[in-house]
């Protein structure tokens, strides 16, 4: 089974709408524990960040920052889910005009499998988001480094949840 996510970054912008933002899709372990504890370890820059997404959608992000399987790359996996390249226009990276839209679409049937929303933002910080798919709500979680890797480090007798919300944002 996967969690799947977004990751995006946003360029600047004085728009209080925000910047510009391009965004892939990433298949496995999108819980902040995984690629949210993975993006603060590893990609916490903002040509970091870029460059991680400018490789187009993406099955799997190392955690340990070493490996990232891209789609369009399939045919080099050595894994056996590998295959063959999958065709740029169909994985390359996408763009909202702003960060509203991005919601939006996150929160519309175009996310609809998506379950995190991650966007390196103007303020050089990431953030991650989940909808409340009954008010439609955008939410705000926590990332951070020490209770993330808490959580994921936790076993089931001790579950740590990584879903801290700190509120509301669209």
């Amino acid at each position: 089974m996967s969690t799947r996510s977004w990751v995006a970054v946003q360029s600047a912008s004085h728009d209080k709408e925000g910047g510009v933002c391009q965004f892939v899709y990433s298949h496995y372990d999108g819980y902040p524990s995984g690629v949210g504890l993975t993006l603060l370890q590893h990609y916490n820059a903002k040509s970091k960040a870029k460059q991680l997404i400018s490789g187009g959608d993406i099955s799997i992000i190392d955690w340990h920052g070493q490996d990232i399987l891209y789609y369009a790359k399939r045919g080099s996996w050595k894994d056996p889910r590998g295959g063959d390249d999958e065709p740029w226009d169909q994985v390359k990276p996408r763009w909202k005009n702003n960060k509203q839209n991005l919601f939006n679409a996150f929160r519309s049937d175009e996310g609809m499998m998506i379950a995190y929303l991650y966007i390196y933002e103007t303020d050089l910080k990431w953030h991650c988001y989940k909808v409340d798919y009954d008010t439609k709500d955008i939410i705000e979680l926590e990332l951070s480094k020490e209770h993330l890797a808490k959580a994921r480090n936790s076993d089931y007798d001790n579950y740590i949840d990584d879903n801290v919300e700190i509120g509301k944002v669209a």
